[in-house]
């Protein structure tokens, strides 16, 4: 009997300790996010068509020199981005609502930014390593590109 209390006992723990190890990791995961980030460089991955057409599968686009484009993803789960041109006193702002789930970032404008059709909301793909984040777009309306990824750095 008492092998059996004692097997129940450890059980339980290891339960605990399992669901504890889960939430601690997912908490993780989205306080990873939370930060400032500077955009490297946009890949594009074409379909058979688009590769067909532009005469590669894929094409790595780097963050002009003259442009800095950032994120704040914040705590409190809101975002800003902002775009800057160093030949243009004008700055673009946008901004919204986050949420992340396993791997899938959700972003939500906010729509006094006024977002144009179709992008109001968005689902990423993302992984993070070190300070490089790595968000890829797989719904792609254009019947050419098949995804893109775009990677920031930690600032």
């Amino acid at each position: 009997m008492k092998k059996n209390l004692f097997l129940t006992k450890c059980c339980k723990l290891l339960i605990l300790a399992a669901f504890l190890a889960f939430s601690a990791t997912t908490a993780c995961a989205a306080q990873a996010i939370v930060g400032k980030w500077k955009f490297i460089s946009t890949t594009t991955y074409f379909t058979p068509e688009g590769a067909a057409s532009q005469g590669q599968t894929s094409r790595i686009s780097p963050v002009s020199s003259t442009a800095n484009i950032t994120s704040e993803f914040k705590s409190d789960h809101t975002y800003i981005t902002i775009t800057k041109m160093l030949n243009n006193p004008t700055v673009t702002t946008i901004g919204g609502n986050w949420s992340l789930s396993g791997d899938l970032l959700t972003i939500t404008v906010d729509p006094k930014y006024k977002p144009q059709p179709g992008v109001e909301s968005s689902v990423l793909t993302i992984s993070i390593s070190g300070n490089t984040l790595t968000m890829s777009n797989h719904a792609m309306s254009n019947q050419m590109v098949s995804k893109m990824v775009t990677t920031a750095e930690r600032i």
